[in-house]
């Protein structure tokens, strides 16, 4: 054969297919959990369990792990025989839903080696880490590291690896898994992606079983004597898809490449819920914090995982005989570390009044979209961001209450005593007015202190007079507005200095015909 053309497996002579050697685009891997049904029920190692079909007249075995099965129990077996060879069987129905809770979690675990997950087949994940590789050290490292991390999560799996995800799925289903030693593994050179030239061959002697396919497909098949991949591919494609259906005549395309699969991704939920359930009531502060900082850790995890952060955190507290109590927890910014919640969940217990002694406590957040860190500066120096005055506020808020903490939001408003409102600490509202009204912009200053009521002055000689006589320093400035809320005010307002260089804020009212103290200047 000439160099770049091969020949394809159906004997249809050259394909748009990658030469030997050179990899495809995508590398996939996919995590088989071909137990995952019964797995999910997390029978004790030496219990024997099984599954059993919802049928209420002849229930029959569906599944039995390894405990039932070295007692005889098989598929397929009645419930009767089964309990006459295991007197002590735990049967379960199987549940559907509970499965795919379970590989979701799996789904959500897997998001830390790439987030392009899609799962299938209601027992399998496929993971695109194409561009994956390079960050984990190519792919049998990367392999190495996923079957490492399986391992503490007891469930049993088969991994396989391919440059298309119908590929990778149909290799796991038949029970292909990539070599666990890497000096014997031929699927990745350059240590990298597995190579598009070998996908033909490896998928060559797959079984039809293991293709997903319907029964009908299936039977046609074994009476044309067709019973592996290559089989199929060496038939006559048009043939082929009148026989069978141009849906299989695709997939098989699909495996190798010859067609695009779009995938839909896994994206998982953004609310965070963990309960534990106490050994026993109490009312204990301590024991509480040491309690919610074990599920603080699984909401450390979450964070991590998902790439996000969480701004308010609600705890519940469950009472026998009282209904539970809700306590919300708030920060001035999202966080993107649980650890930062320790020391405000210990202000918020030691100063709460328990109604009655806790038996279980839930922690819920909603999370939401993570602000990456600035960088560091040439000394390794991170900007600090007023991270620890929103640190003191939000300690503040916790012992006083969001209400006894506010800040001042300027208003545009030219009436002193309506320029201004408490908003929350770091609100970006305050920003946002601070920048729109210009503290300051008239030319004249104003005093931090202002006085709820302003205050009378006697008039001695014509002047102004607290404690001793005023002297003005800047001024005036007149502010008239107000006509359309019947609040409407004439004032011209002085910065004035008494004897002893205490500076104020004064004014004098062009409708009364009378002066006040509005302010003090630090």
């Amino acid at each position: 054969m000439p160099g770049g053309a091969r020949t394809d497996v159906s004997g249809h002579g050259p394909v748009a297919a990658p030469t030997p050697g050179r990899a495809l685009e995508s590398v996939w891997i996919c995590l088989y959990f071909n137990k995952i049904e019964i797995e999910v029920h997390k029978f004790s190692n030496d219990c024997a369990g099984a599954l059993v079909t919802d049928s209420r007249h002849a229930p029959r075995i569906l599944q039995c792990n390894e405990p039932a099965f070295a007692r005889g129990v098989r598929f397929g077996m009645s419930v009767s025989a089964a309990l006459a060879l295991a007197p002590d069987l735990t049967m379960a129905v199987r549940d559907a839903a509970l499965e795919r809770r379970a590989l979701e979690g799996l789904a959500t675990w897997a998001m830390r080696y790439t987030p392009a997950i899609s799962i299938v087949a209601g027992n399998a994940l496929l993971l695109d880490v194409r561009a994956s590789l390079m960050l984990f050290g190519g792919l049998p490292a990367l392999r190495r590291l996923i079957v490492a991390d399986l391992a503490g999560r007891h469930y049993r799996v088969t991994l396989s690896s391919a440059p298309t995800p119908v590929a990778a799925l149909w290799l796991a289903r038949a029970g292909r898994a990539d070599p666990a030693d890497p000096a014997a593994d031929d699927l990745h050179p350059g240590n990298n992606a597995p190579p598009a030239g070998s996908l033909a061959g490896r998928l060559a002697t797959l079984p039809i079983a293991c293709f997903g396919w319907p029964e009908r497909v299936r039977r046609t098949l074994a009476q044309m004597g067709v019973e592996t991949f290559g089989d199929c591919v060496r038939l006559p494609r048009d043939g082929f898809a009148r026989r069978v259906g141009a849906a299989c005549r695709q997939e098989l395309d699909r495996a190798l490449g010859l067609q695009p699969e779009p995938r839909a991704w896994y994206r998982p939920a953004r609310h965070f819920t963990a309960t534990l359930d106490l050994p026993a009531e109490t009312a204990d502060a301590g024991l509480l914090v040491a309690a919610t900082r074990r599920l603080l850790c699984k909401l450390d995890a979450f964070l991590v995982t998902h790439q996000v952060a969480v701004q308010t955190l609600w705890i519940r507290l469950f009472h026998l005989g009282h209904p539970a109590s809700l306590l919300r927890i708030g920060l001035l910014s999202p966080v993107t570390d649980a650890r930062y919640w320790h020391e405000l969940i210990r202000l918020r217990f030691f100063h709460h009044e328990f109604t009655a002694p806790v038996h279980a406590l839930t922690v819920e957040a909603h999370a939401t979209d993570a602000v990456m860190p600035d960088g560091a500066d040439l000394f390794g120096t991170r900007p600090d961001r007023g991270r620890q005055e929103l640190g003191l506020l939000e300690q503040l808020c916790v012992r006083l209450g969001d209400e006894a903490v506010h800040g001042i939001c300027p208003v545009p408003e030219h009436r002193p005593e309506a320029a201004w409102r408490p908003v929350r600490p770091a609100d970006r509202l305050v920003r946002r007015h601070r920048d729109a009204t210009g503290c300051g912009e008239s030319g004249m200053s104003r005093p931090l202190w202002m006085l709820r009521e302003p205050q009378a002055l006697r008039i001695v000689a014509g002047r102004p007079v607290f404690r001793d006589a005023l002297e003005f320093e800047a001024g005036p400035e007149r502010i008239e507005s107000g006509w359309w809320d019947g609040r409407d005010i004439r004032r011209d307002y002085y910065v004035a200095r008494n004897g002893r260089g205490a500076r104020f804020w004064v004014f004098e009212d062009r409708r009364a015909a009378g002066w006040y103290l509005h302010g003090l200047f630090g």
